[in-house]
């Protein structure tokens, strides 16, 4: 077969990957004109552009050895493998329609490549492929977000720069007609005109499950109200058979997601329950009233409903406009501050806050607003304390004790001729921020090379992701993905030995 032209890999790179012409000439750095002069072949491709395109395909594994960028004997492969996991879908009674079709057969590509490949994919590729798979899965809303996240850390075949991306996909749904959402207060309050002076037809934010808008008590305060999109239950108990595809591919590779995958389904559904959601929101204003910088929004609890929530509207600027108009001195205090919020919860109050990502901040002074707690999981009392002692164990470098608690727990399998020296030199660097007396910059470098150390640990599958490791892996993912981002620079030992010591007052150190 004869190799195609450079302008016809051009345009099949830029369509595996999911980029608009613009997208793929900002990933460039050249003009939207210049991409399409190319493709059409109207100008030839400039060497270091063709280059750029060949190191692509070889990243991607697209390459064939006559130099066509055609599917070669590792995408049949994957092809084959969908074919499976589709067959047995349909004779668990699911039928998915062509465009879904499509779209997993992409999903289980994007898995395959990303786990067989040979060679190493630079960052830009991946969050490419990233945002094509979490594009495949849009139409799952809360699901697809949640099932991407797990199956990244579970190491299934997904990218880990799909935290990056996912607060943004948090925040870009759909939203509903404002004519349905006035119907819904009609419903829910019969005349809303008593009691709300003014609401905004336009979304503040629109999330998986949800939206919110932002109105004006017939008393004055300004607040917000959070409506559950109708029909949800019944779109995520369709959704959540769909998804047993990421369980089934996962055996397939070796790996098991049935554990992943049934807390994704208890964490979703913990944020259809908005009585839940309620209480938790009282109790951590409650629980963080002696901190004046920790801002929790009052709930008008006599005006929520089973599918509405109405709380005080609290003025913040968004995660991206502090991260880029804060000093670094504001960032890495704010950093402290939610870090602070999170590991109080959890060592001094069995809290968990689960859902750390960057749309559930605002930021105002020297305050962090935090919003959205239906996600919050209660921390068996014993079990937290164990998950206390192992920290401690860790802070204190007591190696024999961090073994002991792997071992106890049937955290590993075959213990017996498991690598527990090289598993915690691993422990080491990765914790490596809380074994330092002294301020430490958490960048975008040292996550990815702890990702990158821990995919090169030979015994990586043995170790055994149960319900509490598989929690504390996602939210401390999701929270050093956020100090990365603000390159977040404090002596992160200092406070969480204190909160880690129960002794201690209850005060923050920022």
């Amino acid at each position: 077969m004869p190799d195609l032209t450079d302008s016809t890999r051009l345009k099949k790179l830029r369509e595996y990957l999911g980029y608009s012409q613009r997208e793929l000439a900002q990933e460039f750095h050249v003009t939207s004109g210049a991409i399409a002069h190319w493709e059409n072949g109207v100008r030839p491709i400039p060497g270091p552009i063709e280059k750029l395109i060949s190191i692509y395909e070889e990243s991607l594994n697209l390459k064939h050895e006559t130099g066509s960028l055609v599917s070669n004997e590792a995408l049949q492969v994957s092809r084959d493998l969908f074919k499976i996991s589709l067959k047995t879908l349909q004779q668990e009674g699911l039928r998915l329609q062509e465009p879904e079709q499509r779209n997993l057969a992409r999903l289980v590509d994007d898995y395959f490549h990303e786990t067989f490949k040979r060679g190493r994919v630079s960052g830009s590729i991946k969050t490419a492929i990233a945002r094509q798979i979490i594009k495949s899965l849009e139409g799952s809303r809360g699901l697809s977000i949640k099932a991407a996240q797990m199956a990244s850390f579970l190491e299934l075949g997904l990218p880990p720069e799909i935290p990056q991306i996912l607060g943004d996909l948090q925040l870009s749904g759909k939203p509903l007609p404002f004519a349905q959402i006035q119907e819904i207060l009609k419903t829910a309050y019969g005349h809303p005109g008593k009691i709300f002076s003014k609401i905004s037809s336009e979304p503040l934010s629109v999330t998986s499950l949800a939206q919110l808008h932002r109105g004006t008590l017939v008393t004055g305060e300004e607040i917000v109200i959070k409506v559950q999109h109708p029909g949800i239950k019944d779109v995520l108990a369709s959704q959540f058979k769909k998804l047993s595809l990421l369980a089934y591919l996962g055996s397939l590779l070796g790996q098991s997601a049935t554990e992943a995958l049934e807390e994704i389904q208890y964490q979703v559904l913990l944020e259809l329950d908005y009585e839940r959601e309620i209480r938790n929101q009282e109790r951590f204003r409650n629980i963080f009233s002696h901190e004046p910088r920790i801002v929790i929004p009052k709930i008008y609890r006599d005006l929520c409903r089973s599918n509405i929530i109405v709380s005080e509207f609290e003025p913040g600027l968004s995660f991206s406009a502090f991260r880029a108009r804060a000093n670094n001195q504001e960032k890495s205090k704010a950093a402290l501050l939610i870090a602070y919020f999170h590991g109080l919860a959890i060592f001094q109050n069995n809290l968990l806050h689960a859902d750390p990502h960057s749309g559930n901040f605002l930021f105002r002074g020297d305050k962090v607003i935090f919003l959205d707690f239906g996600r919050i999981i209660e921390l068996d009392p014993a079990e937290a304390a164990q998950e206390r002692a192992l920290y401690l164990a860790i802070f204190h470098k007591n190696k024999l004790q961090v073994f002991k608690h792997f071992k106890e727990r049937n955290l590993v399998v075959e213990p017996e001729s498991f690598d527990f020296e090289g598993f915690w030199q691993l422990i080491l660097r990765q914790q490596e921020h809380h074994l330092v007396d002294r301020p430490f910059k958490i960048t975008k470098a040292f996550i990815k090379a702890g990702i990158l150390e821990a995919r090169a640990f030979k015994h990586r599958k043995r170790i055994r992701l149960d319900k509490n490791l598989l929690r504390a892996s996602l939210v401390n993912a999701s929270l050093w993905s956020l100090f990365a981002d603000l390159e977040a620079e404090a002596n992160w030992r200092e406070q969480s030995l204190a909160i880690l010591d129960i002794g201690t007052p209850k005060r923050s150190h920022p």
